[in-house]
């Protein structure tokens, strides 16, 4: 399962008259890595808008340092504009998202 599938999958989609936005569960891996990973309005995706494919996303909080992310580094274990590939290879790395913690 790759990025885009996850957030299709999992989000949780809030539509309010302000503002349309969407929540995504931690993605957590067979290895026990975790990290946020959110799109939608006022994060750092691209497109910044509930839609069905990214091309970027805003990753938060990893559980362990991700020399991948590096470069998308906005403070505050905040990483900005994470190409979704990237993100891909990192659970990748994990040994892939295990989804039998969102049954």
């Amino acid at each position: 399962m790759n990025i885009n599938q996850y957030i299709q999958q999992y989000r949780k989609v809030v539509i309010s008259p302000d503002v349309t936005s969407c929540r995504v569960p931690h993605v957590r891996c067979h290895d026990g890595f975790k990290m946020s990973v959110q799109v939608g309005q006022g994060l750092y995706s691209y497109p910044n808008t509930v839609t069905d494919t990214y091309e970027s996303v805003e990753v938060g909080n990893p559980s362990r340092h991700v020399p991948e992310l590096k470069e998308y580094d906005q403070g505050d274990s905040i990483f900005a504009f994470v190409p979704c590939t990237v993100v891909d290879e990192i659970i990748d790395k994990h040994g892939g998202i295990d989804e039998r913690l969102y049954s």
